[in-house]
């Protein structure tokens, strides 16, 4: 390989955009910060628990093309598991549960039809889905740029039962913002691709092993065993520019020089450095930078002897715990049963010392399913900056692959890729940054 691309930041961008330059024949130099690479889809090492942990529960959809043909290229899309067609245990009580399951019918009746099969659990009324498909017809792709999902859902007529039942938890799954805040564009192609395009695209993939051996050391090994080289524990700090161009990359080790540069760093990380860099023609992308605030997301991991009395993914409805997921593998030859119960947008419950939120846990098992004092082992994870608050002003601050500087691009599932902050959104972030590289490259 006699071209070369430095990718800053490790994470599931810079991975797509390392293994999108091998394919090329271009040699990636992957900058990383941290020890791990994955960014927020990696596993780790819990050494209180000496068990291994992922960072939080990631899910993907049977229309993620991006990530599906990632994971084959790889070597590891065996590993996850599609469902035969969309299924979701919703619970509120022990005593009222119902197992949604999308129908083998044409679009939108394949996603629609199943709440009215449960009606009287669900509350729904037919003339309100019917509603709704018509009026959401009727708002211009413009008009609903500017709309959070609340105004949007209000609009179309949706009452809060249903909204209390489906569009609140796809919104703080796909979106980890609020529905009050939260941008109806997004969620809406969201939607349109992932439930309501097809049956078979309505699909939920599930992990089958720990994230860091689906996405993560797969592609590490893809991308040396293809020519690539990794640095971990190099925190860049400064760009240094030659006329248009940058001609390095300056980290804590050692400066880096290449002719090409991908960053896909998140937004704070990103401006730091171009503050500390003081190019010019980058200062409209630093300022639009400072713009963006951030959701936690949490993950509360805990062991059982026993295991709870739900079927999987289950999502818990008016309860601070949002979704329940079995961890993919139990290590070691404990007899135990450990799950990820997961709240996105978490900024109330994260604000909470460990203690706490175990107690919250334990209150909500036992209300919701019946279920008390058998924790014997919990390990909480907390992902502050898990994403930018995907919210209609930010459509504006998310920034296109191309910048000022012409050997320098964009990427990270941030930038303005048309979706919501989902790892189909970073994979394929960093193979449109690496296309641009071609491109330039003539």
């Amino acid at each position: 390989m006699n071209k070369e691309v430095i990718i800053i930041g490790g994470g599931v961008a810079g991975l797509s955009a390392g293994i999108a330059a091998v394919q090329h024949d271009i040699r990636p130099i992957i900058l990383e910060r941290n020890r791990y690479l994955g960014g927020r889809v990696r596993s780790f090492h819990a050494t209180d628990l000496q068990r291994t942990l992922d960072n939080g529960q990631h899910l993907i959809s049977a229309a993620y093309h991006q990530t599906i043909a990632y994971l084959r290229t790889v070597g590891s899309l065996d590993k996850i598991h599609f469902q035969k067609k969309l299924q979701v245990d919703f619970v509120r009580q022990p005593e009222q549960q119902f197992l949604f399951q999308s129908c083998f019918l044409p679009s939108p009746l394949h996603f629609l039809l199943p709440l009215l099969i449960h009606k009287k659990l669900a509350k729904v009324k037919f003339g309100k889905l019917v509603e709704f498909v018509q009026k959401s017809r009727q708002v211009k792709p413009a008009q609903l740029r500017k709309m959070t999902v609340s105004e949007w859902l209000k609009f179309c007529g949706q009452e809060n039962n249903l909204i209390t039942l489906l569009y609140q938890p796809l919104t703080f799954s796909i979106l980890n913002t609020p529905v009050e805040e939260a941008s109806a564009y997004l969620l809406c192609r969201a939607m349109e691709d992932s439930f309501l395009h097809s049956f078979k695209g309505a699909r939920l993939g599930i992990p089958k092993d720990w994230l860091g051996e689906i996405f993560v050391k797969p592609a590490e090994d893809f991308i040396q065993k293809h020519g690539g080289s990794i640095y971990r524990l190099n925190a860049v700090s400064k760009f240094i520019q030659e006329g248009d161009r940058i001609s390095s990359v300056i980290s804590n080790k050692q400066p880096f020089d290449s002719p090409w540069i991908i960053n896909t760093t998140p937004p704070h990380a990103l401006a730091s450095v171009l503050r500390e860099s003081g190019i010019r023609q980058l200062n409209q992308i630093q300022s639009d930078l400072t713009g963006f605030s951030y959701h936690p997301i949490l993950t509360a991991n805990i062991f059982l002897k026993e295991a709870l009395p739900v079927r999987f993914p289950a999502a818990v409805l008016d309860s601070p715990i949002q979704w329940i997921f079995p961890h993919p593998r139990n290590d070691g030859q404990r007899e135990e049963f450990g799950y990820a119960l997961v709240t996105s947008a978490a900024d109330e419950l994260a604000a909470k010392p460990a203690s706490d939120i175990i107690s919250v846990v334990e209150k909500e098992l036992a209300r919701v399913l019946g279920v008390s004092g058998r924790i014997i082992d919990y390990k909480i994870i907390k992902e502050k900056r898990a994403t930018i608050a995907q919210t209609p002003e930010a459509l504006q601050w998310r920034q296109p692959p191309e910048t000022a500087i012409s050997n320098f691009f964009l990427a990270g599932d941030w930038t303005d890729t048309d979706l919501p902050a989902t790892i189909e959104g970073a994979i394929l972030s960093g193979r449109r940054a690496l296309e641009l590289v071609l491109k330039n490259m003539g």
